[in-house]
């Protein structure tokens, strides 16, 4: 044991104890690398302290919550960093979020300070001042000396909120305690191989800061890793991506199974074999497929992590390996009950509520006292009185111990990791005049979950329909709560007991049949080939040159495919950019015949080491 995993012994279970270790441990090593840029521990502490100084003579600190709002990611970590040195919670705010929404999300948790980054201003909130980041580290001098930052906070605390989708169409804020983070924190090295998570070992970040994977990303930081950080253009763009695996030769990276998929297509793992990498798989249920692919890649590791944000993150992690996907054992002290409706345990091998109990349990969610105790309830497995959190997962226990996902008990779903309720989003379209009645289900695709809106509409409802519903959300929503089709109905079906029918909902046709514009076929050999490639990714028998892709289901990560073939293809090098500002086949392909060639493909020597055994 060296000494500062003794001194760890003495320190409080905290955020800023775990970064104060981290920073003992090496000042001088790099914590984040951003394009050409590399921030070394000190730096960064200098940053966040000099931010934390600036909060906490705004008011912040203990009890108090404090958004982040940048689009640079080093930015985002420093000022998420900052907040919890000054001993508040912090709360991540999405810059690419609609303006509504981010309103909304400061006035639900009421934190009366927001951190900007030098590009991204979140909207005007009455009664909420800003706090820029850059001008914070500006006036720090190069030295910053000791404070009582490792103090600022404790145990049981506030370190965080998340928020995720609400059934009845508001948002929820998860709020975590330090005490829980520290006791991830603590699970995590015996969860995963020691080359994840040693010091000088690199991790990718492939998500927003709005999603709770990324909370595992600062645990891995305080242990010594180094963050490497993408802008977000590039983090949604499946070749940069691509490219940052293959040639930083990242040691791990975070990513949902439903980002994998293109990423194992577009080869980003290839070669893999002379730089093992690990995958952390996480955010929604992993599928057979994908399983034994990762499974036996040569030079791939990977483990499933599983967890609901109420529970910090993860409370499982299994190995992938073996013939069928699991969520495997509990980390930490956090306990796992299986129990029927009156909270009894099930047999093995039957379908059963998953309950997590343990440090890991968060205090519940932000002003909502009735939803929390209706998913946070006593646990009648623990003397000492503590509370449980009901997951709403359905699994069943096998013979060995293990555990198998098999659905959810209600209707919310998975979309590209984000948890999403239906409800939500239904409760959005409702507020448009012209909609009567709707419905939002989840439909399973080949590349993942998406949701499909079922509408009745009034007679002078505006048209296409799809298209202003359509409009009406993506001023609300965030992008991975947008419907990818729109179905017009009639009237809504009803059973017998004349309320809705959800099985006898139809499923969703050709998207071209919500569309006004006049089909147009390809009209040059280069717009045929555009063509060719959105029709393979939207699994359409044909496009039009002047239909809208996000009109025909597309979304960001089916845009990033596009890119993504369109470069190896058609030798062009555009960007996600690209097909935001020109999301048609005639479009595209002016853009395609003007662009520069795409930088070469990236090979690999092949070496004779063997395939990574964690």
């Amino acid at each position: 044991m060296d000494r500062h995993e003794a001194d760890a012994r003495h320190e409080p279970p905290t955020m800023p104890a775990l970064w104060a270790r981290a920073l003992a441990r090496d000042p001088e090593a790099t914590a984040l690398v951003s394009g050409e840029e590399r921030v070394s521990y000190r730096e960064l502490d200098r940053r966040a302290r000099a931010l934390a100084r600036r909060l906490r003579a705004a008011g912040a600190g203990r009890g108090r919550i404090v958004g982040v709002c940048a689009r640079r990611p080093e930015e985002m970590v420093a000022g998420l960093l900052g907040v919890v040195l000054a001993g508040a919670a912090y709360q991540p705010l999405d810059p690419d979020y609609p303006t509504e929404r981010l309103r909304f999300l400061l006035a639900d948790s009421g934190a009366p300070l927001v951190v900007t980054g030098s590009d991204a201003p979140p909207p005007a909130v009455e009664g909420v001042a800003t706090v820029p980041l850059d001008a914070a580290a500006d006036t720090e001098p190069e030295t910053a000396g000791p404070d009582d930052a490792a103090d600022a906070a404790g145990p049981d605390d506030a370190a965080y909120l998340i928020h995720t989708s609400g059934s009845t169409g508001r948002p929820k804020g998860a709020l975590v305690a330090h005490r829980s983070v520290a006791a991830l924190a603590a699970a995590l090295p015996a969860a995963l191989p020691e080359r994840v998570t040693r010091p000088g070992a690199t991790t990718l970040l492939t998500s927003s800061f709005s999603f709770d994977t990324t909370v595992k990303s600062l645990l891995l930081l305080f242990s010594g890793v180094t963050l490497r950080l993408l802008p977000e253009e590039r983090r949604r763009d499946l070749a940069e991506v691509a490219r940052a695996v293959r040639e930083d030769r990242v040691d791990s990276l975070l990513a949902t199974p439903t980002q994998l998929w293109p990423l194992l297509e577009s080869g980003a793992l290839d070669g893999a074999r002379d730089h093992p990498v690990h995958v952390l798989v996480g955010g929604e249920a992993i599928g057979a497929e994908l399983w034994a692919r990762l499974r036996d890649t040569p030079g791939v590791g990977a483990t499933n992590h599983y967890g609901p944000a109420e529970c910090t993150v993860n409370v499982t992690v299994a190995p992938v390996e073996g013939e069928h996907p699991v969520l495997g054992a509990p980390l930490g002290d956090s306990r796992l009950h299986v129990l029927d409706g009156l909270l009894a345990p099930v047999a093995e091998g039957a379908v059963g509520e998953l309950y997590v109990a343990g440090t890991c349990v968060s205090l519940g969610y932000l002003g909502r006292p009735a939803l929390t105790s209706g998913r946070f309830v006593a646990d009648p497995f623990d003397g000492s009185g503590g509370r449980m959190y009901r997951t709403g997962d359905l699994v069943r226990r096998r013979g060995d111990g293990a555990l198998e996902f098999v659905g959810r008990a209600d209707h919310q779903v998975k979309i590209r990791g984000f948890r999403v309720e239906p409800g939500e989003v239904e409760a959005a379209l409702a507020a448009h005049p012209a909609v009567r009645e709707c419905a939002v289900l989840a439909s399973a695709e080949a590349d993942g979950t998406r949701l499909v809106a079922h509408v009745t509409v009034t007679d002078d409802a505006p048209w296409p329909v799809a298209r202003e519903l359509r409009g009406h959300l993506a001023g609300l929503l965030p992008d991975y709560l947008l419907p990818a089709a729109f179905l017009v109905l009639e009237r809504m079906p009803l059973d017998p007991n004349g309320k809705l029918d959800r099985a006898a909902l139809p499923a969703p046709g050709d998207p071209r049949a919500e569309l006004a514009d006049q089909f147009v076929a390809p009209r040059t050999p280069l717009e045929e080939r555009v063509a060719a490639i959105w029709t393979k990714i939207l699994g359409l028998d044909e496009v039009g040159v002047l239909d809208n892709f996000f009109e025909l289901g597309g979304h960001s990560l089916r845009a990033a495919q596009v890119i993504s073939r369109v470069r190896n293809e058609l030798d062009a090098d555009l960007t996600l950019r690209h097909l935001i500002e020109a999301p048609t086949i005639a479009e595209l392909a002016e853009r395609v015949a003007t662009a520069d060639p795409a930088p070469p493909p990236i090979t690999r020597r092949r070496s004779a080491a063997g395939p990574d055994g964690g």
